[in-house]
């Protein structure tokens, strides 16, 4: 099923927006859960004013276009009348990094560069291109007007990120029984139940859509035809069409997508499925037919991580580390492989990974050890939802498991030379960085299943920003990636959504460059921990606060 566009969805059920001045400033990239809750001044869009100049025309207009009113009518009284029949906004939206309009005699353009795209289905690609368009000033009834609106919506950086937010849709992993969240760029109006019910049935961003599974079979009919919440707070779901043609297994995974999609709402009990006057069977239902996230949570977008111990080195051996009030405590692990030069832990801690210059070993805290992987080149390894470890040399990546290696697929990473990589939680995504130095850049890709085994295609590069060359990557859950850089001669960290619409500097305190990133990959984790090459470490907060730990430690690892 094509996914139809965004806004045809959007506008259709949410509530008219307002636009935040100016229409340039600082650009600044925030990530998703920050700019989720940034509100910023907003002021409602105006209609023109009688005799305005024409760079006051271009300026209104481009404050209106930052809204979600319905059918940008504000925005239409800026264009002429044969413009505004054909400015079609819903078909996209260019995001523009710094820069006004300029007013060259009568003509109106602006000059700049783009930070991304978001295409009709919400999802956004970060873009580098060159932009210029001129907004074709005409007179009409004595009043200056557009004739020339660009392609869809037109919005700045400082406009996009006050004025849009990022909705999590989620979908079942074609790998596992995982949810996977798909990012949706929608202007930051209230947002209802109806809408994103709609986008779940709709199907996922064509990126997103080979890695993961059809919400309903594609021949069924089944479709949300209402949503409304009781006194309780549960979300009763009206489905329309033949329910019944649906089986145990499809009507649960079902609910697990709408609970969880739901959940991003913040003041929900739980969902219950309706067909007419029928409360819909699920498995995992309470009495009343309720389905709450606690009652799927094995579809959890988090990993199955049991234990939130750290690991690293600390003179050159391998420790369980612990902190206590701003100090590293370590603790020589039972298991060593000399020369480790990068490491992995478990889901239960139990079960150690390291690599050398030349070999991947697997180290049991119980005793023994198996060498899993000879080669050069390795980078940090890692264990992953499923309980494979994941490596990385110069060979490519494979995955080991029950002593059987096998080798992933990579065509868009043969010329490339992987420095770091992390899986996602879910196991449907991996970020990675790739080449060295001051050209490093960071990248992800799908996870998909092929007749010969697994295969990491769809690369698509996410921009940190000028200046800042990506050393090491985690996620913070299933949604938002930590990512270490160096610039300046110092390390610092960003955090960001996966597609690179919303990314936040975090102020990493002052650190040499080369910084390693640990991050917990627990569904109910926070934590956040970058260590730089001397062993120096910071804990993360939360929004740009750090504790400096004392104690040296190099090369964290948080079970995964």
């Amino acid at each position: 099923m094509k996914r139809p566009a965004l806004w045809v969805i959007l506008v259709a059920v949410l509530l008219a927006g307002c636009a935040s001045l100016p229409t340039s400033g600082p650009v600044e990239h925030y990530d998703q859960q920050h700019e989720q809750q940034e509100g910023g001044v907003e002021i409602a869009p105006e209609p023109p004013a009688p005799g305005a100049s024409p760079l006051l025309i271009v300026e209104g207009f481009l404050h209106a276009t930052a809204t979600s009113q319905m059918d940008y009518q504000a925005a239409r009284q800026y264009l002429t009348k044969e413009a505004s029949a054909q400015w079609q906004p819903g078909s996209g939206i260019q995001v523009y990094e710094e820069g006004s309009p300029r007013l060259t005699g009568d003509d109106v353009v602006l000059e700049t560069r783009l930070v991304g795209t978001v295409d009709p289905q919400g999802s956004f690609t970060a873009s580098q291109a060159d932009l210029v368009h001129d907004f074709g000033l005409t007179k009409q009834a004595g009043e200056w007007r557009i004739s020339a609106p660009p392609p869809g919506v037109l919005v700045s950086a400082y406009l996009f990120r006050n004025s849009y937010r990022s909705a999590e849709v989620y979908y079942m992993s074609a790998l596992e029984d995982a949810l996977v969240p798909d990012a949706i760029i929608a202007p930051r109006a209230e947002q209802t139940p109806e809408a994103v019910m709609s986008l779940v049935f709709t199907g996922p961003s064509s990126w997103l859509a080979p890695a993961v599974l059809p919400t309903v079979p594609t021949d069924s009919d089944v479709a949300v035809a209402d949503v409304r919440t009781d006194d309780a707070g549960v979300v009763e779901v009206e489905l329309s069409g033949e329910v019944s043609s649906l089986n145990e297994e499809e009507r649960t995974r079902l609910a697990a997508q709408l609970t969880w999609t739901l959940a991003g709402f913040g003041h929900m009990e739980g969902v219950r499925l309706r067909s007419g006057d029928t409360v819909v069977s699920v498995a995992d239902a309470d009495r009343t037919g309720v389905v709450t996230t606690s009652s799927v949570e094995r579809f959890a977008p988090g990993s199955r991580v049991t234990s939130d111990q750290l690991f690293g080195l600390a003179d050159n051996k391998i420790v369980k580390v612990d902190e206590e009030s701003g100090k590293l405590r370590t603790t020589p692990s039972t298991w060593q492989h000399p020369g480790t030069a990068g490491l992995a832990v478990d889901a239960e801690a139990m079960t150690l990974a390291a690599v050398t210059t030349s070999d991947l070993t697997v180290g049991f805290l119980a005793g023994g050890e198996r060498k899993a992987r000879t080669g050069t080149e390795f980078v940090r390894p890692q264990f992953v939802r499923s309980g494979a470890l994941w490596s990385y040399a110069a060979g490519g990546f494979q995955t080991w498991q029950d002593n059987i290696s096998r080798a992933i697929a990579a065509p868009q990473l043969t010329a490339q030379k992987v420095t770091a990589f992390r899986v996602s939680p879910d196991g449907a995504r991996v970020a990675v960085v790739m080449g060295t130095g001051s050209s490093s850049r960071l990248g992800v890709l799908r996870v998909v299943k092929t007749s010969t085994g697994l295969q990491l295609n769809g690369l698509r590069l996410v921009d940190l920003g000028q200046g800042r060359a990506p050393r090491d990557v985690g996620w913070r859950g299933a949604s938002v990636l930590a990512i270490s850089y160096d610039g300046g001669g110092t390390a610092g960290l960003v955090t960001s959504d996966v597609a690179g619409a919303l990314v936040t500097d975090q102020n990493l305190p002052s650190s040499k460059p080369g910084a390693t990133v640990a991050a917990s990959s627990r569904l109910d984790g926070t934590d956040l921990i970058v260590c730089d090459g001397d062993g120096k470490c910071n804990r993360f907060v939360s929004d740009q606060r750090w504790i400096t730990l004392s104690g040296v430690v190099r090369l964290p690892a948080y079970p995964s």
